[in-house]
């Protein structure tokens, strides 16, 4: 776990070096809305599910600024979060959204679209693209041929599967400048890098929580992130870090894992994200998840107010082409 509350002086530097941020990875859900979290509750679901249980509970974008005071959140975008699974299609995901973000938040959104099967997949896109927060799809294709606890997804063919290829060209082409949520594991970054993003050079991908490096494997995550960092049309978001992991991160290796994403990527195409409400698992004060980014940019050099602002803030902004002035505090 990431520790008990912070002190007073922690909650002071981050509140003078960060102040305010806009979060590009968040799920506001409830166990009404989302329904697979009733079964992380159960005593007998597997461990992969069950490992969800501290989150699955209700949370909303009032405990998303509430758990990170003082930190202000200008602006959020919510990730697709399996609101499919249920009893309900694939729009209404986006149709949910939509409804809450009356209240400023989430600012934006990217929800799920069944990219394998392309026929349905777009009807999904032209029905999503009606609501003004839509940005694009995360169909998860995290898959780990002997760690089942890492997969988020049945196979590890996709990026070979014609279909899906399909569906993530209509993707690509439904113009408007829709967005790829990129979630991997470790192992297949350098694949992605050749036989995916190389494909799509006009889609922007966002590689979710750098790409989920794993303690002792830092030789083989590194060589992804390089490659991937190669294609311009590649961003990557920051968060998560270690959480397959126990005990949790050291600061020293948040710090390296950090400046590897800095190094390839640089400050401009480079956001820190809060994964909350999965991130309670390991972070019980979610604020000390953001202290420890922000200590991990500032030992590599990222010390420039605009730098830091860039990396909470700015980039996210720019990424997911938010407009911020609707936001109500």
């Amino acid at each position: 776990s990431g520790g008990g509350l912070l002190s007073s002086s922690e909650l002071a530097e981050l509140e003078e070096e960060v102040g305010t941020i806009v979060d590009p990875h968040v799920h506001y859900w409830s166990p009404s809305t989302h329904e697979w979290l009733k079964g992380a509750l159960d005593p007998l679901a597997p461990a992969p599910l069950r490992r969800f249980a501290p989150c699955a509970k209700a949370f909303w974008p009032q405990d998303h600024r509430s758990c990170l005071a003082p930190l202000k959140v200008a602006g959020s975008v919510y990730v697709q979060a399996l609101f499919h699974s249920a009893t309900v299609t694939a729009v209404e995901e986006a149709a949910f959204c939509a409804g809450m973000a009356t209240g400023g938040l989430p600012s934006a959104f990217t929800t799920y679209a069944p990219l394998s099967r392309p026929k349905e997949a777009k009807g999904v896109l032209e029905a999503s693209r009606r609501y003004e927060g839509f940005r694009g799809v995360r169909f998860m294709l995290d898959f780990h041929p002997t760690r089942p606890e890492l997969c988020q997804t049945d196979r590890g063919d996709y990026f070979s599967d014609p279909a899906f290829l399909e569906g993530l060209r209509l993707v690509e082409s439904m113009g408007g400048g829709l967005i790829f949520e990129l979630q991997l594991c470790q192992l297949q970054l350098e694949d992605a890098a050749e036989k995916l993003v190389k494909q799509f050079p006009k889609l922007t991908f966002v590689l979710n929580h750098a790409g989920f490096p794993l303690r002792g494997g830092y030789d083989e995550w590194a060589r992804g992130i390089t490659a991937l960092a190669k294609f311009p049309n590649v961003q990557v978001k920051v968060g998560g870090l270690g959480c397959y992991d126990s005990p949790a991160w050291s600061q020293d290796e948040v710090n390296r894992v950090v400046g590897h994403v800095l190094a390839a990527f640089g400050h401009h195409r480079t956001m820190f994200a809060s994964n909350l409400p999965v991130d309670l698992i390991d972070f019980p004060d979610p604020r000390a998840r953001f202290l420890s980014l922000l200590r991990a940019a500032k030992a590599n050099g990222m010390t420039q107010p605009k730098v830091l602002r860039a990396l909470f803030h700015d980039n996210a902004t720019f990424v997911y082409r938010l407009d911020l002035t609707t936001t109500t505090p």
